[in-house]
């Protein structure tokens, strides 16, 4: 999948069935802990991070199991989501990091820009 096909379908997904960006969830509160994501999608940190300007998480779950198998060892995924900019249509260019506690697998984990649109489609 090319990376303008996995931005448009995380677009898609973001406006069509998560809406935290509108919901009664106290989404600042949210964006300063740090969110267990289980599956590994980082979905809820672009919306946190495109309404509040950053937002954190942590692979956990079945992902991080699947990362123990294949590496052999413990290592820690963070996620470190943060809003480069928000433009005139509502939408924001958010940056997604992939850290880790291993210093040479942070090297190879990826950093991406991502436009979030939580409000498109409405």
């Amino acid at each position: 999948m090319t990376n303008k096909k996995l931005v448009l379908l995380i677009i898609t997904l973001l406006t069509s069935s998560f809406s935290i960006a509108n919901s009664k969830v106290d989404t600042l509160a949210l964006s300063k802990q740090v969110i267990p994501l289980d599956d590994a999608n980082p979905q809820p940190l672009l919306i946190l991070a495109a309404k509040h300007g950053q937002a954190r998480g942590v692979v956990t779950g079945k992902a991080a199991e699947d990362i123990k198998k294949k590496t052999g060892r413990d290592i820690q995924v963070r996620i470190l989501a943060t809003r480069l900019d928000q433009l005139n249509n509502g939408c924001s260019t958010v940056r997604l990091e992939y850290m880790s506690n291993v210093p040479a697998a942070s090297g190879r984990l990826p950093k991406m820009d991502i436009q979030v649109c939580p409000n498109a489609g409405k």
